[in-house]
């Protein structure tokens, strides 16, 4: 499990992630849809942390609820959602629309994304090599509309974690806000809303992006 803190990291968060560090899935999978094998997964990490943390509230939300799995303890009430993908390095599940962030933000203290990874043994039932990392939401999401409502991931593991350039990511959280409050007043189809975050982009960062 790969972590993405820093100082104000609570220490809820930090719990959570040493928790998931012993966290594994070694039953059969009836199933290599990428989508239900999300479902899957998020459930037993939801077990999982409910074990290793019983004083610990942690509730398991619906597939297409925000946020998939929120966690309070003594201290900040997180949200969590959880993203899986066969591949190790690139991730595409998309995030909510800026609407839905703006209505969810502030009924939590902090927006986290679990992405998991992982790969079949030979057998085709069974997963190796499964990882995680824990980042922020606004470090996973992308400045791009995958349709014409949910934004899109950054979709490299390496721009997520800033180890790649990319004019897709944002500099912070509240760039990220910034972008998710401008976008609730431009709807549109998946180009008209794309076109608009692009010239957001181009007022924003006139010296990265107007060439």
């Amino acid at each position: 499990m790969t972590s993405v803190f820093d100082k104000r990291t609570p220490k809820l968060l930090r719990r959570i992630a040493d928790a998931l560090r012993d966290w594994t899935y070694t039953d059969p999978l009836p199933t290599d849809d990428a989508r239900c094998l999300g479902f899957i997964l998020e459930q037993s990490l939801v077990m999982h942390l409910q074990r290793a943390l019983p004083d610990v509230e942690t509730l398991l939300g619906g597939a297409i609820e925000y946020p998939n799995v929120a966690v309070s303890g003594d201290g900040p009430r997180l949200a969590f959602e959880v993203k899986a993908s066969p591949r190790t390095t690139q991730i595409s599940n998309r995030v909510k629309s800026p609407e839905s962030i703006l209505r969810f933000y502030p009924r939590f203290d902090g927006h986290w994304v679990i992405a998991l990874f992982y790969r079949f043994t030979e057998d085709g039932v069974h997963l190796a090599d499964l990882r995680g990392c824990l980042l922020e939401l606004w470090r996973y999401a992308a400045t791009t509309f995958k349709d014409m409502s949910a934004i899109c991931a950054l979709g490299s593991l390496d721009q997520m974690l800033r180890q790649a350039p990319t004019e897709r990511a944002f500099l912070n959280e509240k760039e990220f806000l910034q972008f998710c409050s401008h976008m609730a007043s431009h709807p549109g189809t998946t180009a008209q809303r794309n076109a608009a975050a692009q010239e957001w982009l181009r007022r924003r960062r006139p010296r990265r992006t107007g060439r």
